[in-house]
C-alpha cells in the first residue's frame, strides 16, 4: 500500500529524533540544503546530507505534499500519526520547504498549505509504504471470481469481479440516451478485482466516522416538503434510515477519506471504481438499457420517487456479478474527473485523470431519478465536494496479482 506521508510521520522522519531548528542542529548553510534561490532551481536528490533516518532533503530542494487536510494549529490533531482527516478539505499540508524559500521556511516544524489542484514549480512529494506487521501469517491465496469476503469485521463485504472486456457507452438508437455516453469505445479490464456487494451502509460509515473523527458537514442538499434545503448530514438526511441504509450526504472527498481510513486499518489497497470498471460490474455482459433488460419497474429498484428516501441495501434483485443496487437507490460517486464525452477516454479499465476535475463522476441513479438515469449506461457529474441525499457510494479493492 503506497500513499503519501502523514504530516505526523512527515516530522518524524524529518527530526529523526531531534528536537533542535533542523535534523542537525539550529543553523544551516547552502552546503546544508538547497533554499533561498542560492541555485534557482531544483538539485538532482541527495545531493545534500542525509539525516539519522538515511533520508535525503526533507529540508529544502522541494515541498512537499502530505495526506492531511490543513487546520491552522494542532489542536485536536491526531496522536496515533495518522493523517488528520477533517479541516479545509480542498486545502493540504505541504512540508520541507524549497529552493525558493527562505531558511525558516525550512525548519522541521514549519508547515504551509496549498490547495490540492494547484500545481507550482517548488512543489513535489515524497511516498510512503505501509507495511504488514511482522509475525503476520503468509498472505491468503488469491481470490477467484464471485468469492465473497470481508477483511474486518467493519468492512463492506466484497466480491472478485473477473477480467474481461465490454463496449462502454449507449448506441445511439438507445432509448432515453444522452450524448455524453457515448462514443461506444471497447474497454478491456485486465485484472480481477473486488467490488463491495452493497454501496456502503449508514452502520459502516460510522465507524469511519468515529475511528477518524471525519466531520461530516451540516450543508448537505436535502428534499423538504418539496424544496431544496443545503442544511442535512450523513446522520441527518431528510428521512428516517436504518443502520443497513446505504449512507447519504457523502461528498467525493468523504469517499476518499473513507476508502483511505479502510486502506490504513487493513493494510489493503480501497479506492472508488474507475467508471470503466463501475459500467462493467453493472452490464454483467449485458448491452441491455439495465443488467436485466429493456425495461425496469419498481419491482425492481428504488427510483422515480416511489418511497422517496433509500432502501436498506440489497432490497432489490441481485446483478450476475452479485451486486446489489447498481441500479438506483443512490447515485455512486466514482473515482474519475468528469469529461463530457469518452472522446480519448481510457480503453483499459483505469480511471480518467484528466478532465474537469473538480467535478466527478456519478454512476447508477438513485431513489431520486426517473427510469432513464438508472440505465447501465447514464453518467453524471457534481462538484467533488458537493453532498445530496440521494449521493452515496460504493468501493473497490485492488487484488494481489
Amino acid at each position: 500500500e503506497y500513499r503519501l506521508l502523514s504530516e505526523a510521520e512527515w516530522e518524524y522522519a524529518a527530526r529523526a529524533g531531534t528536537l533542535t531548528r533542523y535534523s542537525f542542529g539550529d543553523e544551516i548553510t547552502p552546503r546544508d540544503a538547497n533554499y533561498d534561490e542560492n541555485i534557482g532551481k531544483p538539485q538532482p536528490v541527495g545531493s545534500y546530507r542525509a539525516n539519522g533516518f538515511g533520508l535525503y532533503d526533507m529540508h529544502g530542494n522541494v515541498k512537499e505534499w502530505v495526506e492531511d487536510c490543513w487546520n491552522d494549529s494542532y489542536a485536536g490533531a491526531p496522536n496515533n500519526g495518522d493523517a488528520w482527516e477533517v479541516g479545509g478539505s480542498t486545502r493540504r499540508v505541504l512540508r520541507g520547504g524549497s529552493w525558493r524559500d527562505d531558511s525558516g521556511d525550512l525548519r522541521s516544524a514549519d508547515r504551509v498549505w496549498n490547495r490540492t489542484g494547484d500545481r507550482y514549480s517548488p512543489g513535489g512529494f515524497r511516498v510512503a509504504r505501509t507495511l504488514t506487521p511482522s509475525g503476520q501469517p503468509s498472505p491468503p491465496p488469491p481470490l477467484n471470481p464471485g468469492e465473497r469476503f470481508r477483511d474486518c469485521q467493519e468492512c463492506p463485504g466484497m466480491v472478485v469481479i473477473p477480467a474481461g472486456s465490454f463496449t462502454m457507452g449507449s448506441p445511439e438508437s438507445e432509448e432515453g440516451r444522452y450524448d455524453r455516453e457515448g462514443p461506444q469505445h471497447q474497454v478491456t479490464i485486465p485484472r480481477a478485482f473486488a467490488v463491495g456487494a452493497y454501496e456502503v451502509t449508514v452502520a459502516e460509515y460510522r465507524e469511519f466516522v468515529s475511528a477518524a473523527g471525519h466531520d461530516g458537514g451540516m450543508d448537505c442538499m436535502i428534499v423538504s416538503e418539496g424544496v431544496l434545503k443545503r442544511s442535512g448530514s450523513w446522520r441527518n438526511p431528510g428521512f428516517e434510515q436504518t443502520d443497513s441504509a446505504p449512507v447519504v450526504c457523502v461528498s467525493w472527498e468523504d469517499a476518499q477519506a473513507y476508502v483511505r481510513w479502510l486502506g490504513r486499518k487493513t493494510g489493503r489497497e480501497y479506492r472508488l471504481l474507475s467508471e470503466a470498471e463501475w459500467e462493467y460490474a453493472a452490464r454483467v455482459g449485458t448491452q441491455t438499457r439495465y443488467s436485466f433488460g429493456d425495461e425496469i419497474t419498481p419491482s425492481d429498484a428504488n427510483y422515480g420517487f416511489n418511497i422517496s428516501r433509500t432502501q436498506p441495501v440489497g432490497s432489490y434483485r441481485v446483478n450476475g456479478f452479485g451486486l446489489y443496487d447498481m441500479h438506483g437507490n443512490v447515485s455512486e460517486w466514482v473515482q474519475d474527473c468528469w469529461n463530457e464525452s469518452y472522446a480519448g477516454a481510457p480503453n483499459n479499465g483505469d480511471a480518467w485523470w484528466v478532465g474537469d476535475c473538480p467535478r466527478r463522476v456519478l454512476r447508477g441513479g438513485s431513489w431520486f431519478y426517473s427510469s432513464r438515469g438508472l440505465r447501465s449506461a447514464f453518467r453524471n457529474r457534481s462538484q467533488s465536494g458537493f453532498r445530496h441525499n440521494n449521493i452515496g457510494f460504493r468501493i473497490a479493492r485492488t487484488l494481489a496479482p
